[in-house]
């Protein structure tokens, strides 16, 4: 193995540039394929050689060192590998791998086929287990696994990696950054996604230009009568807090004109600023406070209005039984289909 990497790196060295900073050989560690590649910010980083499209290894890339901007992988001819394309192409000849402004070379030495396509066997063997798996149960448990990967002579860090390549392919969900989570696998990720599309509405991105259309229209259709409702509830709440900002009014001209009289005529002003001061000034600093604390906001005219308002609104839909939550759910999902419809 050594005297074939060696060999390897003195053709790389003559074929394609004596500047070369460095050669990179994937290196066969515990039946797996590693690469050490040195990152711009984090030194030296070994990492695994995946299954699956070349853009798995890509972003592996990006995710440990965040100051990688741009990874390109070029053939000995100097075409940019697309990113899309099966990694298995990689063990076929050397490459280079250019990370930000440096180029590096990878030797590929001639065993890493044999070793990949053992990979390869195991990684079917397991997708195919999975699939007849599926049809007994929805959840699988993580330990179960191991037991299995065991049986077919499989180590339980090579199962990993091969359970984060039948995720990132969506046969499997698995989740490995959660106490809980990373004791299950969930068989049919499906079931996950169409739970996330119904919460995120993400079927209606898919329609048609005609089928949204249709769409906002049976959502105005389904809401027209509770806004019409729910408008008519803010109207009698809007009436109802003017006609006591009126009566308020009243009575505080009342109060001013008792004061007047007990000053000018009953009394003398000496005697009555106390009262005038407990009866105004005390009660609106403890009146504010007190609406601070119940709502953490400052006590304003405008504001007091708005929450009563809300109050009244409040009352008036439990006492009528107003669906507040579908009211609310339909107008969130018209607003996104207005949006994302004037958006595109």
């Amino acid at each position: 193995m050594r005297d074939e990497v060696m060999q390897n790196e003195s053709y790389l060295r003559g074929y394609f540039s004596t500047n070369s900073p460095e050669i990179l050989t994937i290196e066969n560690t515990y039946q797996q394929l590693k690469l050490v590649v040195p990152l711009p910010s984090k030194g030296k980083r070994a990492f695994t050689i995946p299954t699956g499209q070349i853009r798995s290894f890509i972003d592996d890339l990006k995710m440990e060192d965040s100051t990688i901007t741009d990874v390109d992988i070029i053939d000995k001819e100097g075409l940019r590998i697309a990113r899309s394309m099966n990694i298995d192409r990689l063990l076929e000849y050397d490459w280079k791998l250019r990370i930000n402004d440096t180029t590096y070379y990878v030797c590929v030495p001639a065993t890493t086929n044999q070793i990949k396509l053992q990979g390869k066997n195991q990684f079917e063997r397991i997708k195919e287990w999975f699939s007849q798996v599926k049809g007994e149960k929805q959840i699988l448990l993580y330990q179960e696994f191991i037991y299995k990967c065991q049986d077919l002579g499989i180590t339980e860090l090579q199962g990993k990696e091969i359970l984060r390549d039948l995720t990132k392919q969506g046969l499997v969900f698995y989740y490995e950054n959660n106490l809980e989570l990373q004791q299950k696998i969930l068989l049919n990720p499906n079931l996950l996604f169409s739970a996330l599309e119904s919460v995120l509405n993400i079927k209606y991105i898919k329609l048609s230009p005609e089928d949204k259309q249709a769409y906002i229209q049976a959502l105005q259709t389904e809401i027209a009568p509770l806004s019409l409702q729910n408008s008519l509830y803010l109207s009698r709440a809007n009436n109802r807090t003017t006609f006591i900002c009126g009566t308020v009014l009243i009575g505080l001209c009342c109060q001013w004109l008792l004061f007047a009289r007990l000053t000018w005529w009953d009394y003398s002003w000496d005697q009555i600023e106390p009262v005038t001061y407990f009866t105004t000034a005390v009660q609106m600093i403890l009146a504010g406070y007190l609406f601070y604390l119940v709502h953490q906001e400052d006590y304003t005219n405008t504001s007091v209005r708005n929450n009563f308002v809300k109050y009244l609104m409040r009352r008036y839909k439990r006492r009528d039984g107003f669906d507040e939550l579908k009211f609310k759910s339909l107008s969130y999902k018209l607003q996104f289909a207005l949006k994302h419809i004037h958006h595109h």
